[in-house]
């Protein structure tokens, strides 16, 4: 950016730059902290207590059995539970969503 005094080392031309780039990163800044904010109100909203239960449908030699469980349980709790039940090794045991191994 030239100067309006024609060169290029005015000194209150510098100081109108560097204000003006301040003031963008700082609209920067606070978009992208109310984007952050946006996300982790999305995220706390997402799995609450009060979302409904899932059921999920267990097959395995014997037959299939289901069971109602909070979204925000971990298939490994369940994995574990189920073994422990059946009496197996959790190794032994496959997720697969329509018939796909996952």
């Amino acid at each position: 950016i030239g100067c309006r005094n024609g060169s290029n080392n005015c000194n209150d031309c510098k100081a109108m730059v560097f204000d003006t780039l301040l003031e963008e990163c700082n609209v920067k800044q606070a978009q992208i902290d109310s984007q952050q904010e946006e996300m982790e109100r999305s995220k706390s909203i997402m799995f609450t207590s009060e979302d409904p239960p899932i059921t999920i449908r267990i097959k395995d030699v014997t037959g299939e059995t289901l069971v109602t469980v909070e979204r925000s349980i971990k298939m490994e709790t369940l994995f574990q539970a189920f073994a422990s039940k059946k009496d197996i090794d959790v190794s032994n045991l496959r997720f697969t969503l329509f018939g796909e191994t996952i």
